[in-house]
């Protein structure tokens, strides 16, 4: 049994200022304070054994076995003041600034409190005169930003010395006893993100054509992570600000009202997105095997050994040496030692797609309307560890997968065995992850104009059906590659409907 209470409140204070000097001039001025607080508390008990069960949580006491008793309390607290103003001239230029600076309990003395600036900058050339006479643009603009932003999140009091209890048996009783629950940092600070943007926004010939090219980079500094330490100290980790990241991009998106007529209307949209990340430093500039952490490289990546196909009945002596055997998986010995170990590991590609695309299409002729979107993503590997595991004695699928026999010396799979898994078996459940798909289908018919007689605004029936097929994927028929860790595929939906509105 456990009761536990969450108490929180937020308080927030707002100056605003909002004013237009000689019709050109336009100022607007925020001024904000904010108070965060969240408590929680618990108490909890439990035993074992009641003698009678219709006793239930209310007789704990009477419990033969493991009984316990818990409670705790945390409490945290967020201070911030933000002052905001924004400059416009003649609609032509734009300017921002803000800064924003936060007090968090969560830190340590002395980095509690981080001043974070932000400012932006706009121009809109189509309201200048050299402008004015040209009809290509309707929309003409320029921008540029600059930010920081700061992370804190952390659990409370990981900059204290805290303890927790223990017991300790001496001459046969029990002795209760306190201890340090971990190693406090005196030095832990915020982490900070700091972000470079610059855009074009534009609209040609009236709707015909309109969209806008960004490019970002965002460096995070000062990275909140838990470090490893030596089991001689007692503890296994401490929270620190170690590392560094980079993250850059660029995003283009175009729409088009392809055609516009009184009976038929067809627009079209598109996003695409190309992002390049890397970890620049750790701690002690050391790449951190145990988090596949390497410096240079993608955040998150996929670090395993590589396979280069089966060994062949003719390579029995060679793969002797290695202590394997022909059908089973053959890997690169990359430091020549005769074993695989972590040194024979590649990092094999990134697990975050390097472009991000989607199409979406509008379409209405008459009465008629018809809408898809489709989404594709690329230059990715993904790992798809449940597609190995029903590789065992019960589960063998041996219709399905094309296994290496004496007669039959593929390079792809390994020979079926009765083992519950193969020697390296997950260099087989790495697959590239590129895909395209039909996310969304909509059909639909408006019968409003057959019901003019009546109070009825709206009756539309319409079809729709989501994620229904894939164009296009790398990885085998039955992967996922969303959701490639599950033995299920995403499900597809097909819904039909009335919309009505008098």
């Amino acid at each position: 049994m456990e009761k536990t209470s969450d108490f929180g409140y937020t308080w927030n204070g707002i100056l605003n200022f909002d004013k237009i000097f000689r019709d050109t001039h336009k100022i607007m001025s925020t001024a904000v304070v904010e108070a965060i607080q969240e408590k929680d508390e618990w108490v909890g008990a439990s035993s074992q054994n009641i003698p009678a069960q219709y006793m239930d949580y209310h007789f704990l006491q009477s419990g033969i076995i493991n009984r316990d008793i818990w409670s705790g309390y945390e409490k945290t607290t967020l201070l911030s003041y933000m002052f905001r103003t924004q400059y416009e001239y003649m609609g032509k230029y734009l300017f921002n600034f803000a800064v924003r600076t936060d007090g968090s309990s969560r830190l340590a003395e002395g980095n509690k409190w981080r001043t974070f600036p932000s400012m932006s900058m706009a121009w809109v050339l189509t309201e200048e005169e050299f402008m004015k006479n040209q009809s290509l643009f309707t929309v003409l603009k320029l921008r540029g930003s600059y930010g920081e932003v700061g992370n804190q999140a952390i659990s409370a009091y990981q900059t204290l010395t805290t303890l927790t209890q223990g017991a300790y048996s001496w001459a046969g009783n029990g002795i209760y006893t306190w201890q340090p629950s971990g190693i406090a940092n005196k030095r832990l600070g915020w982490e900070v993100s700091k972000t470079w943007n610059t855009g074009l926004d534009f609209n040609i010939l009236k709707n015909k054509l309109s969209g806008g090219i960004e490019l970002y980079s965002t460096i995070n500094e000062d990275l909140l992570m838990q470090r490893s330490i030596p089991q001689s100290t007692g503890f296994s980790n401490i929270w620190q600000n170690i590392g560094k990241t980079s993250n850059k991009g660029v995003e283009i998106s175009l729409s088009s009202e392809l055609i516009s007529r009184k009976e038929f209307k067809w627009n079209i949209s598109s996003m695409t997105s190309r992002n390049w990340n890397k970890i620049i430093d750790l701690a002690d500039g050391k790449d951190n095997r145990g988090n596949r952490w390497f410096i240079g490289h993608p955040i998150s990546v996929i670090w395993d050994h590589k396979k280069t196909g089966i060994w062949q009945i003719e390579e029995a002596e060679e793969a002797k040496k290695y202590k394997m055997e022909p059908g089973e998986i053959k890997l690169i010995d990359r430091d020549g030692d005769l074993a695989f170990t972590d040194n024979d590991r590649f990092i094999l590609g990134q697990k975050e797609p390097k472009w991000i695309t989607s199409l979406q299409n509008n379409l209405k002729y008459k009465n008629i309307d018809f809408s898809f979107n489709i989404v594709g993503q690329f230059g990715h590997l993904i790992t798809a560890s449940n597609y190995t595991q029903e590789w065992n004695a019960d589960k063998m699928m041996i219709d399905a997968v094309d296994w290496w026999t004496p007669l039959n010396p593929t390079n792809d799979w390994p020979r079926a065995h009765t083992a519950q898994s193969h020697k390296f078996n997950g260099t087989l459940s790495i697959f590239n992850g590129d895909f395209i798909k039909m996310q969304n289908i909509s059909l639909g018919y408006d019968l409003s104009s057959f019901f003019s007689k009546v109070d009825l605004k709206k009756l539309r029936i319409y079809f729709q059906a989501s994620n229904p097929f894939y164009f296009y994927k790398s990885c085998p028929p039955d992967v996922n590659p969303e959701q490639p860790n599950t033995m299920y595929t995403i499900p597809s939906s097909y819904v039909m409907g009335i919309n009505l509105n008098f």
